[in-house]
């Protein structure tokens, strides 16, 4: 990217007008030449990068693996401000079935994005107590969103995640390091349905690999609300399955 197509920003990150509503550009709210692209459903963005001050969405993943003859599943509910322009702060409760699981925090950042609004990108970073094991994750990842053209786009997130834990808890398959990369490519079909496909890998140094593949699909069922659904295999560290997610979001 060269120097005359990037936009500072001090400049980008001014006080428009928003943007016109469509599926591809998610969230209307964002400043004045920031193009938005559909988020992956499992790991979400903390609003779009760009946001607007002020912008505000509460959610709800749920992630239901189909292993055995008893499902459990993985849930957490969370809400998503933009407390300046381009950057967001996110709370959020991973549940287990009826229990709380963990607590999560997490900042979000927009370094910058071109005149010809193809490419935007920032970073993250995720903070989680994990109750069981009382184990402390740190994670700083790097945000990417191309338009490749055709109604098409792609977010890759990449980064470590450190933990800090008791090493004298036996908590199995746990590891001090992790490297997380997550791909997903989106297909616009019309102004409400956009496809996509998202990736997760996850490297834990020294102990193993974990991946999961979930076709989905986003539907912008009004102004204020987004449906997603997907379906797809897990390979974890102590199960492989199919899986079926969803998430419902309700911006403000």
């Amino acid at each position: 990217m060269d120097q005359n197509s990037e936009i500072e920003m001090a400049d980008s990150l001014s006080l428009e007008a928003p943007q016109e509503v469509d599926a591809l550009n998610h969230d209307p709210d964002v400043v004045k030449g920031a193009p938005v692209f559909p988020e992956p459903m499992i790991f979400d963005l903390v609003r779009p990068l760009g946001a607007r001050k002020g912008e505000f969405e509460a959610n709800t993943l749920a992630l239901l693996p189909l292993q055995g003859r008893r499902y459990n599943v993985d849930w957490a509910p969370e809400i998503e401000y933009a407390f300046a322009n381009g950057y967001a702060i996110e709370l959020e409760l991973p549940m287990y079935n009826g229990e709380i699981e963990a607590y999560k925090l997490a900042l979000q950042g927009t370094f910058s994005f071109n005149k010809e609004a193809t490419f935007i990108h920032g970073w993250q970073w995720i903070g989680e107590y994990i109750l069981d094991g009382r184990i402390l994750e740190n994670s700083f990842l790097y945000l990417m969103g191309y338009d490749i053209g055709g109604g098409r786009s792609i977010y890759n997130i990449v980064g470590p995640r450190h933990n800090l834990f008791d090493a004298s808890a036996e908590i199995p398959n746990i590891s001090e390091w992790t490297l997380l990369y997550n791909f997903t490519i989106n297909q616009k079909v019309n102004q409400r349905t956009i496809l996509a496909i998202e990736n997760n890998y996850a490297y834990h140094v020294g102990v193993g690999h974990e991946f999961r593949v979930t076709p989905q699909v986003h539907w912008r069922v009004s102004e204020f609300f987004n449906f997603q659904i997907g379906g797809g295999y897990q390979w974890m560290l102590q199960q492989h399955s199919p899986i079926i997610a969803t998430r419902l979001i309700r911006d403000f």
